[in-house]
């Protein structure tokens, strides 16, 4: 309707529209590094490392009608995967190390999500327009 203001036809008694607004900031940290051992270069290794990931998500309700804050907090999810690992034959570690980066990363996402989700609803359950 302009100046960020929203309507939709909603049966009587129910409230709404809601704008959700969120800011993704994500974080990969090598806690213990990549230590690896390799005894026979290219055909024979071992490695152990621990990767944290983090993703903070800002997080904005407005009251779409209105233009009122219903709740605004930050949710941050974590998760920490540890990777020991031997192999025998030639080691490709760049690929594999990218896609557990991101590994961990989806699941540090799903906690923060789990997190807002908890928590938008319970602000929408306690605000009254």
């Amino acid at each position: 309707n302009g100046s960020g203001r929203y309507s939709t036809k909603l049966a009587a008694g129910v409230k709404g529209p809601f704008v959700v607004k969120a800011i993704v900031t994500e974080q990969v940290y090598d806690v213990d590094g990549n230590n690896s051992r390799i005894r026979v270069p290219g055909l024979v290794s071992s490695s152990n490392s621990e990767i944290e990931g983090v993703v903070v998500l800002d997080i904005t309700v407005l009251d779409g009608s209105t233009g009122a804050l219903v709740t605004a907090f930050s949710s941050e999810g974590t998760f920490m995967s540890k990777d020991k690992k031997s192999s025998v034959g030639l080691v490709v570690p760049f690929s594999e190390r990218r896609s557990f980066a991101r590994s961990v990363l989806s699941q540090a996402q799903r906690v923060a999500l789990n997190e807002a989700a908890k928590r938008i609803y319970a602000a929408l359950q306690e605000y009254s327009a």
